[in-house]
């Protein structure tokens, strides 16, 4: 029989407890940096979607004050057009990956069509009109991302352009 002395069994104790607490705590640490990680990431992503709307709403009512007739030039004026492009140069300029994306499932530009991710929250929005966003953590290219996903509101005001749909607008037999 082997015999372990006091101090020996005392220090064997008292070791296991320290490395289960340090295993507990460090568990417990990691649940904590995970959540924060979301919550920076919601955050980020509710800053960016207050300044997309608004940069939307101003181009928009600046149009809309200037009495432009919408032809070929002053179509890219508009929020629906430009906000597409403002979106692919932040994407290009964005370091860590971040995009901002205006998508629809009844697409008139091409550039806007929802991704499958995009369309799965757009049913999920329809199913739950009264819900105001949708974050989902989602694997693309083998790489986790957070999916930030709002609906626009339609305001009075935008459907002095986006009114009852009639078929695409053509200008100088372009389809916008």
């Amino acid at each position: 029989m082997i015999h372990i002395d006091f101090n020996k069994k005392i220090f064997w104790v008292i070791a296991i407890f320290v490395v289960l607490f340090n295993t507990l705590l460090t568990y417990e640490m990691y649940k904590k940096e995970k959540k924060n990680i979301e919550v920076r990431a919601l955050t980020k992503a509710q800053n960016l979607k207050n300044y997309f709307i608004s940069m939307r709403t101003i181009y928009h009512h600046q149009f809309l004050d200037s009495n432009l007739e919408i032809n070929e030039s002053t179509v890219k004026l508009l929020p629906a057009y430009a906000s597409t492009i403002i979106s692919d140069k932040f994407a290009e300029l964005s370091h860590d990956g971040t995009t901002i994306r205006s998508v629809t499932d009844r697409v008139r530009n091409v550039k806007n069509t929802a991704d499958s991710f995009e369309l799965e929250a757009i049913e999920y929005f329809k199913k739950n009109p009264h819900k105001t966003m949708l974050m989902k953590k989602i694997k693309q290219n083998n790489r986790d991302f957070f999916n930030f996903t709002s609906p626009l509101i339609i305001e009075p005001y935008c459907l002095m352009c986006h009114g009852e749909k009639r078929g695409n607008i053509t200008i100088n037999s372009k389809k916008l």
